[in-house]
C-alpha cells in the first residue's frame, strides 16, 4: 500500500476498500480510540467479519510514537498467548506498508457493543445481570494473573459483547497497556515509567486506574481486581465512582477510602453489594480481595443473599393449576404442560418525518425536533435541552458519503470522548460517548452521539425499546442523554409522526 492510498480524513486513516495482508478487506470505521481507529473488515479466504484495529495517534516520527507502538503490539502479543473463551480472540497483526508505518491488529468481530452503551442506553442493571456479565471477565483476568499478565485497564468500554444466537457473550479486550514479569525475575519496565519531552505518557485510563497506578508505582493483579470493583459499581448504580477527569482524578487516589465510603452512601445500591465493592476498591491492595476469582465469588454470595427464594416447583405448578388457591406442597391429580414460549418480538419502529421545532415521546421519554436551519446551531445551558450549564455548538463538517458528521464545540466547557483528554472540540463521525467538562474538570453533563445507520431509505437510531427512522434526506444525528431523560434529535425538514412495526 502506497502513502497516496493514505486519506487523512481528521483524525483517522481513510481505509475503506484497501486489502490487508492479501486477504483482509477494510469496510467502514465502526469506532474511535484513544489511539485506533477500529474499522469493519472481512477475510476474504475464509469468508468471515472481522474486526481490524489500525494504530493511527502519531506518525513514526513524533515524539512518543516508539513507546505508543509496543504497548499496541504488547496487545498483540498479549491476546495470542490466552484461551479463555471470554478474552477477545486475535486472528493476525501487521502494519501499513506506508509513511505512517501504523500496525494492526486482526480480531474477531463483535456485534453486541460495550457495557459502558449498554448501562449508557439501558440504565443500571440488576444484580443477577451484573453477575453474569462480569464472572465471565474475572474468569479470563484470572487466566491472564495466572500467565503473568496484568491487564490494567479494566472499564466499561474494554468490555464487549458478542452475539451467539439469542444469547449475550461477554469478551474482555484491549490488552494494549498488560505487562508479564520478565524471564530473569527482574522488576518489569512500565508503562508508567515511559516519559516522552520530560513528561510521563499515562497509558491507563484515570477514572478506573488503582491508586498505585496513579502513583507510578510497579502494579500486579490487584490493580484489576480495584478496578473490577469499580466496574461493578457502575454497571449497578450507573454511575462511575471516579467521575472527573484527568489529574482530578489522579488526586482523588490520595483519599480513595474515603471516596469510595461517600459514594456508597449516595447511591441506591444493597448493602452486601456495597460491602463487595468496597473491599475490592480499597487503597491498600493487602486488604482488597485477593484475587479477582475471590472478588466474583464474593459478588455471586452477594447476588444469591439479597435474591428472594424461588417458589418450589411443586408449589409453583399447583398455584398454576389451581388459580393460584392451592397450598403448597398439594399432590397435581393431572400432569399440567408447560406454557408454549413467547414467540421473539421485534422492536417497534417509530418513523418520524420532521420539520421545524417540536416535542414527542418516545419510549416514555421526552424528544425535542431540532431543526438545523444552518450548518451551525448552540445547544445546553440551564432549562435547555441538557438542564445543565455546559453550552456547546454542533456545526455539520462535509461528509464525501451519506454518514452525517459534525464536530461539538464547549461554549463554556471543555468536551471529551469517554476516558479520553479534554480538548475544546471533538469530531463526531461514529457513534460516540461525550462528556462535557467545567474548566476545573468536573463532568457538567454527557450524552451520547449516534449518527444512526441507513436502510436505504431511512436513517435508524436504535434506543433499545424502540427504534427510530428518519427519513435520509432529514435525519442528520441523535444526542441521547441517558436513561430516563431528554433526547435531540437534529434534522431538516416538516414533522409528522407515525408508529409502527417492521
Amino acid at each position: 500500500m502506497s502513502s497516496r492510498d493514505l486519506r487523512v480524513l481528521g483524525d483517522s486513516l481513510g481505509l475503506s476498500g484497501t486489502v490487508l495482508l492479501d486477504r483482509y478487506q477494510v469496510g467502514p470505521a465502526i469506532a474511535l480510540g484513544g489511539m485506533a481507529i477500529i474499522y469493519r473488515g472481512r477475510d476474504l479466504r475464509l469468508l468471515r467479519p472481522v474486526c481490524i484495529k489500525v494504530f493511527h495517534r502519531l506518525r513514526s516520527n513524533d515524539s512518543g510514537y516508539h513507546a505508543s507502538y509496543e504497548h499496541f503490539i504488547q496487545e498483540a502479543f498479549a491476546l495470542s498467548q490466552f484461551s479463555h473463551p471470554n478474552t477477545l480472540r486475535i486472528y493476525d497483526f501487521g502494519y501499513l506498508e506506508a509513511d505512517t508505518e501504523a500496525p494492526f491488529q486482526i480480531s474477531e468481530m463483535l456485534e453486541g457493543g460495550t457495557l459502558g452503551q449498554l448501562v449508557h442506553r439501558e440504565g443500571p442493571r440488576p444484580p443477577d445481570e451484573t453477575l453474569e456479565i462480569l464472572a465471565p471477565v474475572a474468569g479470563a483476568l484470572a487466566e491472564a494473573h495466572a500467565r503473568g499478565i496484568v491487564h490494567r485497564d479494566i472499564k466499561p468500554s474494554n468490555i464487549l459483547f458478542g452475539l451467539a444466537g439469542a444469547s449475550r457473550v461477554v469478551k474482555l479486550c484491549d490488552f494494549g497497556i498488560a505487562k508479564a514479569n520478565d524471564d530473569d525475575g527482574a522488576p518489569p519496565h512500565r508503562a508508567e515509567d515511559t516519559f516522552v519531552d520530560g513528561h510521563r505518557l499515562h497509558f491507563y485510563s484515570p477514572g478506573w486506574a488503582a491508586p498505585e497506578q496513579a502513583r507510578g508505582e510497579a502494579v500486579g493483579p490487584g490493580a484489576d481486581v480495584f478496578s473490577l470493583g469499580l466496574v461493578t459499581a457502575f454497571v449497578l448504580t450507573g454511575r462511575p465512582v471516579f467521575s472527573g477527569r484527568g489529574e482530578d482524578v489522579i488526586e482523588a487516589r490520595d483519599h480513595t477510602d474515603a471516596h469510595v465510603d461517600n459514594y456508597l452512601s449516595e447511591v441506591v445500591i444493597a448493602p452486601a453489594l456495597a460491602a463487595v465493592v468496597r473491599r475490592a476498591c480499597r487503597a491498600s491492595v493487602e486488604l482488597r480481595f485477593a484475587s479477582v476469582d475471590e472478588l466474583a465469588s464474593a459478588l455471586r454470595e452477594a447476588v444469591v443473599s439479597i435474591t428472594p427464594p424461588a417458589m418450589p416447583v411443586a408449589a409453583a405448578t399447583t398455584a398454576f393449576a389451581h388459580g393460584g388457591t392451592t397450598s403448597v406442597g398439594m399432590a397435581m391429580p393431572t400432569a399440567v404442560p408447560e406454557e408454549p414460549p413467547a414467540a421473539p418480538t421485534t422492536a417497534p419502529i417509530l418513523f418520524v418525518e420532521a420539520a421545524g421545532e417540536g416535542e414527542v415521546l418516545v419510549a416514555g421519554r421526552r424528544m425535542r425536533l431540532i431543526p438545523m436551519m444552518t450548518d451551525q446551531l448552540d445547544l445546553g445551558g440551564e432549562g435547555a435541552l441538557l438542564e445543565s450549564p455546559a453550552r456547546f455548538r454542533i456545526t455539520m463538517t462535509p461528509s464525501a458519503g451519506e454518514m452525517p458528521r459534525f464536530n461539538v464545540k464547549g461554549l463554556n466547557c471543555f468536551v471529551s470522548r469517554i476516558g479520553a483528554r479534554p480538548t475544546t472540540a471533538v469530531d463526531v463521525e461514529i457513534d460516540m460517548d461525550l462528556s462535557l467538562l467545567a474548566h476545573d474538570r468536573r463532568e457538567l453533563d454527557s450524552m451520547r452521539c449516534m449518527l444512526g445507520e441507513s436502510d436505504g431509505n431511512h436513517r435508524r437510531y436504535d434506543l433499545g425499546t424502540v427504534i427510530l427512522a428518519v427519513p435520509n434526506s432529514q435525519g442528520l444525528a441523535l444526542l441521547d442523554l441517558g436513561p430516563g431523560r431528554a433526547l435531540g434529535l437534529l434534522h431538516r425538514g416538516p414533522v409528522a409522526r407515525r408508529g409502527g412495526r417492521r
